[in-house]
């Protein structure tokens, strides 16, 4: 990487670029865990979570909460769900208009 944010720009133009280069960091269709994505994120600013946020926000990352449980707890008749956070880079657009 090209080094580290002093800090996160404010003006939304100036943040765009910044969560452009960073999207280049992760592959398309690829499934990124929370902590792969801080692993990306941490060199360049401490603050992952803003970081995070805005390259959802923005669309260059895609954000899912996915649930499931066990077999075993749900034969058990405790179905406790075990909630994890998946990111992925979305395939570029081909709008024919």
């Amino acid at each position: 990487m090209g080094g580290r944010l002093v800090s996160i720009p404010a003006r939304q133009k100036k943040r765009d670029v910044i969560l452009r280069y960073l999207a280049g960091y992760f592959e398309e269709g690829r499934m990124y865990d929370e902590h792969e994505v801080n692993a990306v994120l941490r060199p360049v600013h401490e603050d992952v979570a803003s970081l995070r946020r805005y390259l959802v926000d923005s669309g260059f990352l895609q954000r899912q909460v996915i649930r499931s449980t066990s077999m075993e707890a749900l034969k058990a008749g405790t179905p406790d769900m075990d909630l994890r956070v998946a990111y992925w880079k979305p395939s570029p657009r081909t709008d024919a208009r």
